[in-house]
């Protein structure tokens, strides 16, 4: 191994509403694309935040909201690319300007990051 280098992925707290959540996982069963429908199935990330806010709600405990990483937010637009409701709409719209300032804060950091580390290696080879 001659190279290697470290980057950051970013997650997103998003408060999705009870609403929010059932819309994705409906959108997600009645979608043409198996990874889109594996999202709401047994294992998948919507079903387990589900899961965890039915039991919450049940135990009467605060409302956790979800991380998501950039893939899972792609996934969930693509999970209402068809849904033609006015709230499919609206909840694209948010979930877009996230993922639009999610890729535009990672590139920033990781270029932050590459900085560095180029800077800690020089700064070794100087030595």
């Amino acid at each position: 191994m001659s190279k290697y280098i470290f980057y950051a992925e970013l997650t997103a707290e998003i408060e999705l509403s009870n609403e929010e959540l059932n819309l994705l996982i409906e959108c997600s069963e009645r979608h043409y694309d198996s990874t889109v429908k594996s999202i709401s199935m047994c294992g998948g990330f919507l079903y387990g935040l589900h899961n965890r806010r039915k039991w919450e709600i049940e135990s009467n405990t605060e409302i956790s909201n979800g991380d998501f990483k950039s893939r899972q937010i792609q996934l969930m637009l693509k999970s209402l690319e068809f849904e033609n409701k006015p709230e499919a709409g609206n909840l694209y719209g948010k979930l877009i300007t996230i993922a639009r300032e999610m890729q535009t804060k990672n590139v920033a950091l990781n270029k932050t990051l590459r900085e560095e580390v180029m800077e800690y290696k020089n700064s070794l080879s100087v030595k």
